[in-house]
């Protein structure tokens, strides 16, 4: 009929039988629909035929989203537990557009995956404002619902994560000179838990850029909090007399002198820092592996990343942070059930016994 895929279609399963009715109601949950029947109470055949002329009773038409979104549901789930979030917000976005009866709350849900979305994204600031807001407008959901509570207890907790890993960035952003000892450390850890997930993903390209920028940044805020040296700029008398023709060989024509990952090694090795040791043990199989790097179509090559050249750098990582993978940050995971079972049957089951709303 050529209509726009965002037409409201309406179904009359008046005439159909329990067959038909279904069939239609399968085929009409991939549209923006409604349901409508006419019944009444007054019937020819004695109550057992079709309804009388002048007694029609128009029912109330239903959203089939309202009753029968548990596909989506559990699809929003799935995406966002494997790290996929803009496909998950992409069906955060459809639910809250077609379920009527529950509106408010898939509205603010899909404000909350939206933050996790420019999370993953590196938009912080933003992710964390969005977070807070969502968080707040979802509260009141949770006030007589043990499983959405459960769950919304797990996104405040990450809330506070991400608000550790935003005074990192703006500390970053403002150095100048220093930074203090602790700074770093939280965005560290959610760049790598980035890399994590790329990796889990399969997608070993963005895992090695990230896993590649995690180690030069760990150089460079090492650099700026223990020992006072911009790596973008450095100022020649903090530097050992040994490094500076070096260093000075790498002066731009803008007088500024800038090093990237492997001189920054070098350069917290000469000022006899734990981490530049650390770097010479394995430098050159960190070699080998950013030569790897250097090679992939994100960077100067043709060659993708293999699935071994993260496994090798991904704990070389870790150990120039000292940490162990467990310390490294997950995002809470999205139980499905706590996305229906509160808001769509809760207020029915309030009017059953307690124990069957303990069982809903």
């Amino acid at each position: 009929m050529n209509l726009p895929e965002d037409a409201l279609l309406v179904a009359d399963i008046t005439g159909g039988t329990k067959i038909m009715s279904a069939a239609l109601t399968l085929v009409m949950m991939e549209h923006r629909s409604r349901f409508a029947y006419v019944g009444g109470a007054s019937r020819t055949k004695a109550g057992l035929g079709i309804v009388k002329t002048g007694h029609e009773i128009f029912m109330q038409q239903d959203n089939p989203w309202d009753v029968m979104a548990l596909r989506e549901v559990r699809n929003l789930a799935r995406s966002f537990n494997s790290g996929e979030f803009a496909a998950a917000w992409e069906i955060a976005k459809e639910l809250a557009a077609n379920v009527t009866t529950d509106g408010k709350f898939y509205t603010c849900l899909n404000d909350l995956v939206e933050a996790y979305c420019l999370w993953d994204g590196f938009a912080h600031k933003r992710a964390l404002n969005k977070l807070n807001e969502s968080i707040g407008r979802l509260e009141p959901f949770a006030l007589n619902t043990p499983r959405w509570r459960k769950q919304l207890d797990l996104f405040k907790e990450s809330k506070g994560t991400l608000e550790k890993v935003e005074q990192d960035a703006q500390e970053l952003r403002a150095a100048k000179g220093r930074v203090s000892p602790t700074c770093g450390r939280a965005y560290l850890c959610d760049l790598l838990a980035n890399a994590r997930r790329r990796m889990r993903a399969g997608r070993y390209d963005d895992a090695v850029v990230r896993l590649y920028s995690g180690i030069e940044k760990i150089a460079k805020i090492a650099l700026l909090a223990r020992h006072g040296i911009d790596n973008s700029n450095i100022d020649l008398e903090r530097t050992p007399e040994g490094q500076r023709d070096s260093l000075r060989a790498a002066m731009g024509n803008d007088g500024r002198i800038r090093i990237g990952l492997q001189k920054s090694f070098a350069l917290l090795d000469a000022l006899e820092d734990p981490l530049g040791r650390q770097y010479s043990r394995h430098e050159k199989e960190l070699r080998r592996t950013l030569d790897a790097r250097n090679q992939s179509l994100l960077a100067h090559g043709y060659n993708p990343v293999t699935a071994s050249t993260c496994k090798k750098l991904f704990p070389m990582a870790l150990e120039f942070l000292d940490l162990n993978e467990k310390d490294l940050p997950e995002y809470p995971p999205l139980d499905w059930k706590s996305l229906i079972f509160d808001v769509k049957f809760y207020s029915h089951a309030s009017r059953d016994s307690p124990a069957q709303a303990a069982h809903l």
